[in-house]
């Protein structure tokens, strides 16, 4: 339609297949409000309070998401997750074979605001994932408090993912071979940095995803995920701020960050809370051998972090001209 008084207006005569991945994409970003408003409505209505109960009291009391999940094939193919996947597009890109013989622990970077490109890419199978990698199955881990939110976290575990904590990744490692976690090494601080024209990764002190790969001898796999940071647009309080103020304590007290993203929306291409159509190259690196040690030293690990941020400097710098043409931000590791 053209730009008005500074705004972008999406044209009226969209193709049906995009008026698909449009309603795909609206209902992966505002089911988890939803979901979150089911207790509230459950109350207006007394006769349903008996099914709430069971319901509620197998949320409390299933641990699925801490030994091993139970991902459903069914779910992952749904031609709905073609239609996200399709939206961006994203894709996956393979640096070399992941062989079912070992496990692995994937590290996936930037965070974004909202791990679009994992939880679509792996988690689903809209960018054809098994096809890539087959015979692996592939957890993507979150936050233990997704799994609190009724029905939203059985979705999640209909689609492999797993909580990101310690005894859960020991669960799924120690099945053995032909196993792999991904981790958000960033998480809500990286949040916090997402923009378009950067890419700065918060690693350097992130010692516990690799501990847990050699504790498990689990190879390390590193993920860049080239267009993660540019589906949307951030406004990023400055230090001393009262806003910076509330978000810091939001991610310190709660674990997760409240990061002020715009995008576009239904209508128009430059305001709302949608993601930009905008591609996200997933290129998965080569594994880096790990040793299997009960008790590794902290040098040890060191060592092991060390060789990994090494290796995914150069995934970066080997694939930024390819995916970034118009021009990559330097990888900034903090």
């Amino acid at each position: 339609m053209g730009e008005y008084f500074g705004f972008q207006f999406a044209p009226l005569n969209t193709p049906f297949q995009r008026r698909l991945e449009m309603i795909a994409i609206i209902i992966m970003f505002t089911i988890i409000f939803q979901c979150l408003m089911i207790p509230f409505i459950i109350l207006k209505y007394p006769d349903v309070w008996p099914v709430a109960i069971l319901y509620f009291t197998y949320l409390y009391f299933d641990k699925s998401y801490e030994n091993g999940g139970r991902g459903s094939n069914f779910f992952r193919n749904m031609p709905f997750w073609k239609w996200l996947a399709n939206y961006f597009p994203i894709k996956i890109h393979k640096e070399h074979k992941l062989d079912p013989k070992h496990s692995y622990v994937i590290g996936y970077h930037p965070h974004g605001i909202f791990t679009t490109g994992a939880m679509i890419g792996f988690g689903s199978e809209g960018a054809g994932v098994s096809e890539i990698f087959p015979d692996l199955k592939i957890h993507v881990l979150g936050l233990d408090l997704i799994f609190k939110v009724p029905i939203y976290r059985d979705l999640a575990l209909w689609m492999g993912s797993c909580s990101v904590s310690k005894k859960s990744i020991c669960n799924i490692l120690k099945r053995g071979p032909g196993r792999a976690v991904i981790i958000v090494v960033g998480g809500a601080q990286e949040a916090l940095l997402t923009k378009p024209e950067l890419s700065d990764l918060v690693l350097v002190n992130r010692y516990g995803f690799v501990k847990l790969a050699i504790i498990h001898g689990s190879h390390l796999v590193p993920i860049f995920a080239f267009g993660e940071n540019k589906i949307f647009d951030q406004a990023v309080l400055k230090e001393g701020t009262v806003g910076k103020y509330i978000q810091d304590g939001i991610k310190k007290h709660l674990g997760f960050s409240t990061p002020l993203f715009y995008g576009r929306n239904v209508f128009m291409y430059n305001c709302g809370t949608l993601p930009h159509r905008r591609p996200i190259n997933i290129v998965v690196g080569k594994p880096i051998p790990v040793e299997k040690v009960e008790n590794p030293s902290l040098e040890h690990i060191q060592k092991v972090h060390a060789e990994y941020i090494e290796a995914l400097k150069d995934l970066y710098e080997r694939n930024k001209d390819t995916y970034y043409p118009e021009g990559a931000p330097p990888l900034n590791i903090i």
